[in-house]
């Protein structure tokens, strides 16, 4: 059998084989990935050959024409992830000529939280009817069908795609300090990959975003940078000498597989609260080194860039934030809180030692994450919209709620799940109405369907 045009499916991608019907695997997916044979219950792993010669390559031949799913295995847990980050970026076409990138954004938040978005505009500044957008988790790009309604009978398209489009600023000769900035220089067939989102496109805030500002230290720290990406981690009381002057913190895997996933695409500062206590501990850069200890969880390798400043939440009532206890272990602040965050800890000065009076604490610190992973907010609606923890707006708590703490926005306790707060009068709908009084009659006998020894109804 010649097997030089015969090919296989991985993943759903096409892919040749050699000339003696196996498949070169590390040729096109990472060193370690492994193979498996979903058509046998339960699905057999396909050997990959010791030799050196044979590095990469399937140890057997392959069925051709055949589907095989590649995994990549987790180095801590030896959990196998699907192979799905080929697949970062979805190419949007038939877009109307007002199209906007927060726009844009603002449609793809119902699949996922949306880590940027740009559309193609024509020199007259109009939308081109083509645009890109990249999600936070590239898996949710799977979730994304091909035909979608943008505006009512309106229809665009869809397609996935490896490659994020680069943008290039022309100089102009006669003005040499003038930069054009909304030129589309990017071919939308082969775009090249950029995972430093450079250029001027949507950043998550909305704001046209450029190369990254390297993020200072103290001597520079106020500055932030409103490129980076914000998360919030909890960590413990009796850790936080250790992971100063280390320069380490610990967290689950899950954690730490979002916090890297995420370094890839743009620096990452994550916000740091005690775990016993509702106070802002500090904030620190994530920088590319770490390793997996201490019982299984993984320890990420940390630049401080301020510590011990103990925010309580009384002190972030006049910044653009959400409540301490609303902050969750992981989850993701939108860059505009992230930055006011950071901004108020540079304002306050830093203490030797642990305060010993930091508030009273509760258990689980009174944090309640929503369905979906993303941050508890009550009040203002402001706080979501595009690139809103969690996605897609506001998220609401659910189930009972431990000690209520003062200075949390919250007029009344929250209800367990599957019950209605009591109402005046037992009708759902007076506390949606304008309440008014009804006309009535003390003679009962003036009531249609009631005779003289009934009761009337009810005065209100």
């Amino acid at each position: 059998m010649n097997y030089d045009y015969m090919f296989v499916y991985v993943n759903g991608e096409k892919m040749g084989l050699l000339e003696d019907g196996r498949l070169a695997l590390y040729q096109r997916f990472p060193v370690g990935s492994v193979l498996y044979d979903p058509s046998e219950l339960p699905p057999r792993e396909v050997p990959i050959s010791a030799d050196a010669a044979d590095y990469g390559v399937t140890a057997c031949k392959l069925i051709p024409y055949g589907h095989y799913e590649a995994y990549i295995p987790e180095p801590t847990t030896g959990d196998l992830h699907p192979m799905t980050s080929e697949n970062v970026c979805v190419y949007v076409t038939n877009l109307p000529p007002n199209t906007t990138a927060e726009m844009l954004g603002r449609y793809f938040e119902a699949f996922d939280m949306v880590a940027e978005a740009d559309v193609f505009t024509a020199p007259s500044g109009e939308c081109t009817g083509r645009g890109w957008v990249v999600f936070q988790d590239p898996s949710k790009l799977l979730m994304v069908p091909p035909v979608l309604e943008f505006f009512p009978r309106l229809f665009i398209y869809t397609s996935l795609s490896d490659k994020i489009p680069t943008r290039t600023t022309l100089q102009l000769s006669s003005v040499p300090d003038i930069l054009v900035t909304g030129t589309d220089i990017a071919s939308f067939s082969e775009p090249a990959l950029n995972h430093n989102r450079g250029g001027n496109h949507r950043r998550m805030n909305g704001k046209t975003s450029g190369n990254f500002l390297k993020i200072s230290t103290a001597a520079n720290a106020g500055v932030i940078n409103t490129s980076a990406y914000y998360f919030v981690a909890l960590i413990r009381r009796d850790e936080v000498e250790k992971s100063v002057e280390e320069g380490v913190f610990w967290t689950n895997p899950a954690n730490r597989r979002a916090f890297y996933a995420t370094l890839e695409r743009g620096p990452v500062i994550i916000i740091f609260l005690l775990q016993e206590y509702p106070v802002i501990f500090g904030y620190a850069r994530l920088l590319p080194d770490g390793s997996a200890d201490k019982n299984g969880f993984s320890s990420c390798t940390v630049e401080w860039m301020k510590h011990h400043v103990f925010l309580k939440e009384q002190e972030m009532r006049n910044i653009l934030s959400v409540p301490i206890s609303k902050m969750g272990d992981g989850v993701p602040l939108k860059p505009e809180i992230g930055e006011s965050i950071c901004h108020l800890a540079e304002q306050h000065p830093t203490h030797s030692t642990i305060p010993e009076r930091l508030g009273q604490s509760s258990p689980n610190n009174g944090r309640h994450v929503g369905r979906g992973g993303g941050v508890v907010i009550s009040g203002n609606g402001n706080v979501g919209g595009f690139n809103s923890v969690g996605g897609g707006g506001l998220v609401h708590s659910v189930g009972d709620r431990g000690t209520l703490r003062s200075g949390i926005g919250i007029t009344s306790l929250p209800q367990p799940l599957g019950t209605r707060p009591a109402t005046r009068g037992g009708h759902i709908m007076n506390n949606r109405i304008p309440q008014r009084r009804r006309p009535y009659n003390d003679n009962s006998n003036t009531y249609v369907g009631y005779g003289g020894s009934a009761v009337p109804p009810r005065k209100l």
